[in-house]
């Protein structure tokens, strides 16, 4: 039976690797990481745990020396490969944010922005894309 639009889940779309760097870091410092790893968003991390993101515009419209906890947006909630698009979809409304990490328990598998998860939902009766099993690193 092929599958629909209304039971795509995160697990069927294509992830996207996201750097991470510690959030004691300056703004400039994570632009050179940003740069280097060909990325527009990083994820900051605490002690192991991602605490946030900063994405394009909050990386180009810093001053360098701003440390990267200040202006940082909080991240409220993970994505999960079981989840549906739809309750995606109301994650990134209720939290506002551009991008959110794919989790498996304590495991990074990658990051889906609102675009990746609205773009699955508008194609309805789509058969979902085949995935390759793949283990993913933050930084």
């Amino acid at each position: 039976m092929a599958r629909t639009h209304n039971d795509t889940r995160i697990g069927d779309l294509r992830t996207r690797t996201i750097p991470a760097v510690p959030e004691h870091v300056t703004i400039g410092a994570a632009r050179k990481v940003a740069e280097l790893k060909h990325v527009a968003e990083l994820f900051v991390e605490r002690d192991g745990r991602l605490v946030g993101v900063l994405n394009e515009r909050t990386l180009a419209a810093t001053d360098e020396g701003v440390g990267v906890e200040t202006v940082m947006a909080s991240i409220d909630g993970c994505l999960h490969p079981a989840m549906p698009a739809s309750r995606a979809r109301e994650l990134f409304m209720q939290s506002g944010a551009s991008i959110l990490p794919v989790t498996f328990g304590a495991l990074l598998l990658g990051a889906l922005s609102r675009v990746d998860v609205e773009q699955a939902l508008a194609h309805r009766g789509a058969a979902p894309r085949p995935r390759r099993a793949r283990l993913r690193a933050a930084a």
